[in-house]
């Protein structure tokens, strides 16, 4: 709990499991409640409007989805559920109203999922969808069997005060799956089905194959009967929202380099594979993700209400503002059609903060920050954040934190190299909140090291292609500072892409 007078103390137990002595009673003070900053941070709004810290210290966060606030009222306010977040390494988590945090499932996947974020580090736990009535969760995931990467469609069963579930129930498996061409995002339609959106598990021919389910918008019964194609021919559509008061279904399709789209669905439609340009309502930017309409309800002005939002991720995991690293802003004709569009929000920092997923509540429109402004600190683990746009004006700015070290594994790698008996990894040690004037020690734990790196931050290194664990250090050095990190790695663990 916040702001409260704790004390604690421990013992230990020898081999022999007998106990030894009580340490003395130690006592410390939680901090004060979180609560956002008023700052535009590192983003940047329209005039009228400023971007929030919500909450912070995730791992690669994905989709984000409101709870349905009518359950809980009951509950203290601090302690009822607001948002749901997936994180791509296998858990979601529920944040509460003051931007605190909890782990509502954890474990979700069979496999080793950090491997190349532009690759098999791309695979998890994505999809997310809130039903607004049961309160139950709908994520889609994916899962290996035997020498298949597949996807899967599960149904969580929430407790009553909406912290985590008491059952969970696979409503489809056996998808196709590729690297971030999976389940990406579920829908709920007017006729209470659930909708699935599917990549197309890299395969172009499948979205027009209709023996196959993948490259579709595929729907089913909330018990996962009555499964059937929607509309076909997606590349990999990774944002979907229902238009209030129409019925009608939007989606993002990402194509292989360009002509990324913004599309109406209508039911039985055949949209091609990826750039069938009569299709879309809108060209976009590079790597559009997901899509919200606002509800009416967010606090925005009422020339807002029914606008549509679309977050652009752009160029996969780069610093600073590249293409995309935005959040667009649409409005639509009674026909569905773009009336107008602006940039609604921006990145403006150097760091590798990029938008992903998006939803709004009564209190403004949320957006996930998938990377945070350091990017990969450690194996699979980001300092993702959630913020939120409301109106007003920006004012002030958070202190950099205390210098540190992170370690990840480099896009593009791991590898497979010499007839695949080896593995190639390439290392980027970082040093985080420094003067970015830096050296860097690797040791790389299996006898080898360099020391004194200055020409960049990067370490290329090969092992065998074995059931082996290394932990894998760095060193930065800021003048007369140091900060250090490490992560494990298994070489035979990661899914060669």
């Amino acid at each position: 709990a916040y702001n409260t007078l704790y004390r604690v103390r421990a013992r230990f137990k020898n081999v022999g499991g007998t106990p030894g002595p009580w340490a003395p009673w130690r006592t410390f003070t939680t901090m004060a409640s979180f609560a956002p900053t008023g700052s535009n941070l590192t983003w940047t709004a329209v005039p009228g409007f400023k971007v929030e810290l919500f909450a912070t210290g995730f791992d690669v966060p994905v989709h984000v989805a409101l709870a349905p606030q009518q359950l809980y009222h009951s509950i203290p306010e601090s302690q009822r559920p607001y948002l749901y977040v997936t994180e791509l390494y296998g858990q979601i988590k529920v944040v509460y109203r003051n931007g605190s945090q909890s782990v509502y499932a954890q474990d979700l996947l069979n496999f080793d999922p950090f491997g190349s974020i532009t690759g098999g580090g791309q695979m998890g736990l994505i999809g997310l969808y809130v039903d607004n009535v049961t309160g139950n969760l709908y994520a889609g995931m994916v899962y290996v069997d035997g020498p298949d990467v597949k996807n899967k469609v599960v149904r969580f069963t929430t407790t009553p005060d909406g912290r985590t579930y008491s059952a969970v129930q696979t409503l489809i498996d056996g998808l196709p799956s590729e690297p971030s061409h999976q389940v990406e995002q579920i829908t709920k339609g007017p006729d209470r089905k659930i909708y699935v959106n599917l990549g197309e598990g890299s395969n172009s021919n499948d979205p027009q194959n209709d023996s196959a389910l993948a490259g579709k918008i595929i729907r089913m019964n909330p018990d996962g009967t009555g499964v059937e194609v929607y509309a076909k021919g997606f590349r990999n559509p990774f944002g979907a929202d229902w238009r209030p008061g129409y019925d009608k279904l939007y989606v993002t399709d990402n194509s292989p380099d360009f002509d990324d789209r913004l599309i109406k669905v209508e039911q039985g439609g055949n949209y091609g594979w990826c750039c069938n340009v009569s299709s879309r309502i809108a060209l976009l930017d590079v790597s559009p993700v997901d899509v919200e309409f606002n509800p009416g309800n967010a606090g925005f002005p009422d020339g807002l209400t029914g606008k549509l939002y679309v977050a652009v991720a752009g160029p996969i995991y780069q610093r600073g503002p590249t293409r995309g690293k935005q959040i667009l802003e649409f409005t639509l004709t009674g026909s569905g059609e773009v009336a107008s569009a602006r940039q609604f929000v921006w990145y403006t920092g150097t760091g590798y903060g990029t938008p992903i997923g998006l939803d709004f509540g009564p209190d403004g429109l949320y957006f996930t920050d998938i990377y945070g402004e350091p990017g990969f600190i450690g194996l699979g683990e980001t300092e993702g954040n959630i913020y939120r746009v409301v109106q007003g004006t920006p004012n002030g700015t958070i202190p950099p934190g205390a210098f540190r070290a992170g370690i990840s594994i480099a896009p593009w790698y791991p590898k497979l190299v010499q007839g695949d008996t080896n593995v190639e990894y390439i290392f980027d040690c970082q040093g985080i909140d420094g003067s970015d004037t830096y050296t860097y020690d690797f040791i790389f734990g299996d006898g080898q090291a360099l020391y004194g790196v200055t020409w960049g931050n990067r370490a290329d290194h090969t092992y065998s292609y074995t059931n082996q664990t290394y932990t894998v250090s760095c060193t930065v050095h800021d003048g007369a500072a140091s900060a250090s990190t490490s992560m494990t790695i298994n070489p035979k663990a990661f899914i060669p892409e």
